[in-house]
């Protein structure tokens, strides 16, 4: 069977290969209408209020174009060389090009030595007994939860940055290491400081001196302040239908981790860097360029694996070198094929505009009630990867096996994303957005289906397959250390892990929300009660209730939630929250002590109603971090 199934493989491949003649010449007339159809369609359907793309080849940039707006506000258009965007993510490959300099210089001598042979001012504790290697940080693999805390900020930080300050951004360990590609931030943000200790320079500095400059990247600096870049563009929010009703504010990243997103630039200088990254101008050697797309691990062998930062995979046989990244207005994607000698960049301004509690309430209970979605593109690597769609092809061969419904039935179930916090009281984030987190697997005809999406046909040994023009799969095996089904999407950067179906954080959060206003009935003890001791823990069960929907609501804006402080590094709002949970659990239980030992049916019916209100509530807390004995 595994012989026919090669078989096939390959006769699919030739295939393609055979109707390659049919795909458009890379050429620049070419590149235009693509990003006339693809890009300029974009906007005119309301996905973003502008777009910046280039694409090289051979050294040239054969296209650099501009779509809609690139500020919202003063009207002006997208342009790809003035249009400033923020890259985000992308930016972590710069500093891993920072390191792979480091080692031609002889200054690190392996990516399996410790991080802190090369840390003066701060050390990584092990992951057990395992040693934090600078391999493990430049691939996802340290074994990190992630952590969102102090990741913005809206006051300043110096840099470079101090052990005590950087060392409050350190996320506990969800597993072993090396175990699985789990995207980290904080590791990454741990190698600036690597560089900044080897340089004895800022990051910004050794960015600047060592790459920009360089590279002729004019327009590009990483940001390390908490002030807007000049001449950023400025994204449009866009709500249902397409309509921009204002723009994108403005939020700094925290400048202790600008080495993990502030970088800005132009689609214009972006593609100096991918020249650079494809080895033009001998800006970096080949070594250099050769130990930065050499895979160092993945999820899954046949899928996407990741090298010194950059994705590693492969696109109709040609290997790919790739990244993107995500902040608010701004969504950018490159990648690099170089065998073929080509890359491409898409920069996306534009947002989604914000959904209020009660809308993400109204959709959790019930789809058919939740607001229409806004059509914003949130990730670029869709316009990337129909560019090497219409120009190389198919990615990958679509072999669709076929396997019992029985043996399909045992992927389906509730995914939930293992790039999360662990321990902390982040772990509201997911009551506050209704488990966003997770994704449902069904069975259909064809296939699976993702969310009510698909069918993904099954290929075999896990493998699912969209048929679409970019072939984009998922795989599905078992965790050798769990068991449990784990899902890693095409990118490869992290993965999901099946959970129970009470274990889904909606109905967690569904649940909590609903019980919170009732919690206040126990205000009324007063007039239920009498003037009794007993009246006081239900009466402290409604104002520590009164409590947690002040904090969860009062004194916000639009748009804004619960956790938004905690991102820029205020826990004063959650501590409210933490705090008036813990007066609704010490009175529930109070509530509970008052039924035993009241003598009338009404009371104890009134007072064990409160207490399991309280109790199921704050225990619903206690999952999340939402009482003392969960908060660090």
């Amino acid at each position: 069977m595994r012989n026919v199934l090669a078989s096939l493989a390959f006769l699919t491949s030739a295939l393609a290969s055979a109707h390659a003649q049919d795909l458009p010449a890379l050429e620049p007339a070419n590149v235009q209408a693509w990003a006339d159809r693809h890009l300029g369609a974009m906007v005119e359907n309301g996905g973003a209020s502008g777009v910046v793309v280039s694409v090289v080849r051979g050294g040239e940039i054969i296209y650099e174009g501009g779509y809609g707006l690139g500020d919202v506000v003063a009207q002006t258009p997208a342009d790809p060389v003035a249009t400033r965007v923020r890259i985000g993510s992308n930016t972590k490959t710069f500093t891993a090009t920072l390191i792979a300099q480091l080692m031609d210089e002889g200054r690190i001598a392996s990516l399996d030595d410790p991080a802190n042979r090369y840390l003066q001012r701060y050390q990584l504790p092990p992951n057990g007994q395992s040693p934090i290697l600078l391999r493990h940080l430049l691939t996802h693999t340290a074994g990190y939860s992630d952590r969102f805390f102090f990741i913005g900020a809206d006051r300043p930080v110096d840099i470079p940055v101090s052990a005590q300050v950087f060392d409050r951004l350190r996320p506990s360990f969800a597993r072993p290491v090396e175990e699985q590609v789990v995207y980290s931030n904080f590791g990454v943000a741990t190698l600036g400081l690597v560089i900044e200790d080897l340089t004895d320079a800022p990051i910004d500095e050794a960015m600047r001196t060592r790459l920009f400059e360089p590279f002729g990247m004019t327009q590009t600096e990483l940001a390390t302040t908490i002030e807007a870049p000049s001449n950023l563009a400025r994204p449009g929010l866009i709500a249902a239908g397409g309509r921009i009703v204002g723009p994108t504010p403005f939020t700094a990243i925290n400048p202790a981790v600008a080495q993990t997103g502030s970088i800005v630039s132009t689609a214009h200088d972006m593609a100096l860097y991918m020249n650079a990254q494809l080895g033009h101008g001998d800006l970096l050697s080949a070594e250099a360029r050769g130990r930065l797309r050499q895979r160092l691990a993945a999820n899954a062998a046949e899928g996407a694996g990741v090298a010194m930062v950059f994705i590693e995979d492969s696109w109709a046989g040609r290997q790919t070198i790739s990244h993107g990244g995500n902040w608010a207005g701004f969504h950018s994607w490159f990648t690099l094929a170089p065998d073929e000698d080509v890359g491409v960049f898409v920069a996306i301004i534009g947002e989604a505009a914000p959904v209020g509690m009660w809308d993400r309430l109204r959709g959790a209970i019930h789809a058919d009630w939740a607001p229409p979605p806004s059509p914003a593109v949130l990730s670029a690597s869709g316009a990337t990867s129909a560019f090497m769609s219409e120009f190389f092809g198919a990615k990958r061969a679509f072999v669709p096996v076929t396997i019992s419904a029985e043996d399909l039935a045992a992927y389906a179930g509730f995914y939930r994303a293992d790039r999360r916090p662990y321990t902390t009281s982040e772990r509201l984030s997911a009551l506050t957005y209704f488990g966003a987190d997770v994704v449902e697997l069904s069975v259909g005809e064809g296939g699976l289906y993702l969310n009510g999406a698909g069918p993904w046909a099954p290929q075999g040994d896990g493998r699912f397959m969209l048929d679409a023009p970019t072939r984009p799969q998922i795989i599905i095996r078992p965790n050798p250390r769990t068991g449990e089904f784990v899902l890693t999407p095409d990118i490869g950067l992290y993965t999901m892990t099946r959970i129970d179906d009470v274990a889904h954080p909606k109905l967690h959060a569904i649940l909590a929300h609903l019980l919170a206003p009732l919690a206040l009935l126990g205000l009324l003890a007063p007039l239920t009660l009498g003037r009794t001791w007993r009246a006081w823990p239900p009466i402290l069960v409604g104002l520590g209730a009164a409590g947690v929907i002040g904090a969860s609501l009062v004194g916000l804006g639009a748009g804004e939630s619960l956790m938004t402080g905690y991102f820029a590094g205020h826990v004063g709002r959650i501590g409210v929250l933490v705090a008036s949970a813990d007066i609704m659990l010490l009175a529930g239980l109070g509530c509970v002590w008052g039924a035993i030992t009241a003598s009338g049916a009404f009371a104890r019916i009134w007072l064990a109603l409160i207490a399991s209100i309280a109790l199921v509530f704050t225990g619903l807390l206690a999952l999340y971090g939402g009482v003392a004995l969960g908060v660090s």
